[in-house]
């Protein structure tokens, strides 16, 4: 056996074997994407159903079905996932920033009578955190924008 053959299978047996399956959420000609992982919680709307349904991915069936808390759905049957806490928002950490913009400055200044200088920076940067927060995507519909895949 080539010893170039061998060093390449044991760099490719490794990476197969921590190769951990996920549930991708791609926008169409969209690079960016949402995984979940097996273990992690999720909150789905079914196309048949009035209510969200919450619990842990326990498991991927092939490339058309997850389960969720022992329970397998098919992707095609699911209409609504709740991204609330896997998209990264800048708006709560402008809503921080405001507050510690203020501060910094009150120590670099020493208490000096120009702290009303501060406010209007500390107010735009909470009003604009507390706008792009409020923005935020909540919930993603599948169809013709997104789509589910299991990798």
């Amino acid at each position: 056996m080539n010893k170039r053959t061998l060093l390449t299978a044991l760099c490719l047996v490794p990476m197969l074997l921590l190769a951990q399956p996920s549930l991708l959420i791609r926008k169409k000609n969209n690079p960016g994407n949402l995984r979940f992982f097996g273990g992690e919680q999720i909150r789905i709307k079914l196309k048949m159903e009035e209510v969200y349904i919450r619990g842990t991915i326990t498991g991927f069936h092939g490339d058309t079905a997850i389960s969720i808390n022992m329970v397998p759905i098919s992707l095609y049957n699911i209409e609504k996932i709740d991204v609330r806490n896997k998209s990264r928002s800048f708006g709560p950490k402008l809503m921080l920033a405001g507050p510690l913009y203020m501060g910094i400055g009150l120590l670099n200044q020493g208490q000096r009578k120009n702290a009303g200088i501060l406010l209007l920076p500390t107010v735009s940067l909470l009003a604009s955190g507390g706008i792009l927060w409020l923005l935020k995507k909540r919930e993603i519909t599948l169809g013709r924008k997104y789509h589910l895949y299991i990798s």
